[in-house]
């Protein structure tokens, strides 16, 4: 077996690993709202919360970020400016390949995982729509 053949199996061993443990993907999240938004990761290290670097996301735009693991991380959504006003903060759990949205409900931002939000929208078109009789 050649070198190149032994990592190609190995590879494969690995991405099948044993069952249970968290997998590895893609965290991905997407502004659809109608403006840009200031995105903020917060960490705790050694007992201490530590604000990471913020980053501008917007109308439309995506930011994708890899994962070796499953997890959760703390997320504070604000208005862009130097004294912006805080929209969202809150905590983000994945297992896999997760794409969460930004959106406005009922004028509060929220961040929703996709696939959630999608079937939200399926069941409101589901519905019937009620005839009155004449």
């Amino acid at each position: 077996m050649t070198r190149s053949q032994l990592l190609v199996v190995v590879a494969i061993g690995l991405g099948w690993g044993p069952a249970g443990t968290a997998r590895a993907g893609w965290v991905t999240l997407s502004n659809d709202t109608n403006q840009t938004v200031v995105v903020q990761e917060m960490v705790t290290v050694n007992g201490q919360v530590r604000k990471c670097k913020p980053f501008k996301l917007a109308p439309g735009e995506t930011v994708r970020e890899f994962h070796p693991a499953g997890g959760t991380k703390k997320l504070t959504i604000l208005e862009p400016g130097l004294l912006g006003r805080q929209l969202f903060n809150g905590d983000v759990t994945w297992k896999d390949d997760t794409t969460f949205s930004i959106h406005r409900e009922a004028d509060k931002f929220k961040l929703t995982d996709a696939a959630t939000l999608s079937a939200k929208a399926k069941s409101k078109e589901s519905k019937p729509t009620e005839k009155k009789p004449r």
